[in-house]
């Protein structure tokens, strides 16, 4: 499975919205409401797109993703703390005691906590760390000597967690219990000219979609380390890859300019296209 930019999105990527993001991150689908949100982690904003109608909302600093909360609205990391929104309002729930590093990517698992890592500010230190939040919104430490926390995801039965740790090359999986994490081992790795593992996603079938940043392609593996097949893209930075839609038969993927020397046209742009597969829901903070 190999496309380029085309003319349909069946298989092949249009631009969805040409935002051009600094730093576009953690799409997410919201399916009560029918809307996609993503932020700028740069440029600190929350983007919603719902029935084409792009809203574009200020945010905390280093806004880095958002999740739906069981009490109403939803969750969100910036920066090194965790905020609940309503749409307008951001109120401060809880944050965690780090120097030099700030939340990066992070979603609800089927625990009812969220999932959230650190990243080293400086992007070599393997001084991130991976936490739990429950609803006592007391942040438990689960991982730690990361560098870039990344990508996250579990199997469709929630007994296989997926992490990404971005610098190195590859994606680890974990058994998941409860909330509690065993027998890590490497679920697969990216090859030398094929970038570094940012965000990801799990469809049906249990197999995990991964954005390649600094590799212009998303590819999709089995949940036995076998490569599936890629998707190229007309820019390098692919930051991250959720589904969406009335049947989460529609693949988002997000992209950044941050880092570019000379970005071209399509850099920072929000990303659609029809993979023959569907998704899964979203977990929610809270509830299992």
């Amino acid at each position: 499975m190999s496309a380029e930019i085309g003319s349909d999105i069946h298989g092949k990527p249009l631009v969805a919205s040409d935002v051009k993001n600094t730093l576009g991150e953690g799409p997410f689908w919201d399916s009560q409401i029918r809307a996609l949100f993503w932020v700028d982690i740069i440029e600190s904003k929350i983007y919603k797109m719902k029935e084409g109608r792009l809203e574009v909302s200020d945010a905390p600093a280093l806004v880095s993703s958002i999740s739906k909360n069981a009490d109403g609205g939803y969750i969100i990391t910036a920066g090194n703390a965790i905020y609940s929104w309503n749409g307008s309002t951001f109120i401060k729930l809880c944050s965690i005691d780090e120097s030099g590093t700030r939340f990066n990517d992070a979603k609800c698992g089927p625990d009812g906590g969220l999932w959230a890592g650190t990243m080293d500010l400086e992007q070599h230190r393997a001084i991130g760390n991976l936490y739990r939040v429950g609803r006592d919104l007391k942040p438990e430490k689960v991982l730690s000597m990361l560098t870039i926390s990344n990508g996250l995801g579990w199997s469709p039965e929630g007994t296989v967690m997926y992490h990404a740790d971005t610098p190195k090359g590859c994606v680890f999986a974990y058994d998941f219990n409860d909330g509690k994490l065993a027998n890590r081992r490497i679920a697969f790795r990216f090859k030398e000219n094929e970038g570094l593992p940012d965000g990801l996603c799990i469809d049906e079938e249990g197999c995990i979609w991964v954005a390649h940043y600094g590799g212009g392609r998303v590819s999709r593996w089995a949940s036995d380390g076998r490569k599936l097949g890629e998707i190229l893209f007309p820019t390098k930075n692919i930051t991250s890859v959720a589904f969406g839609g009335d049947d989460l038969d529609v693949l988002f993927v997000t992209s950044a300019r941050y880092g570019l020397e000379s970005p071209d046209a399509a850099a920072g742009a929000l990303f659609k296209l029809k993979p023959g597969v569907h998704g899964i829901e979203n977990y929610t903070f809270g509830r299992r």
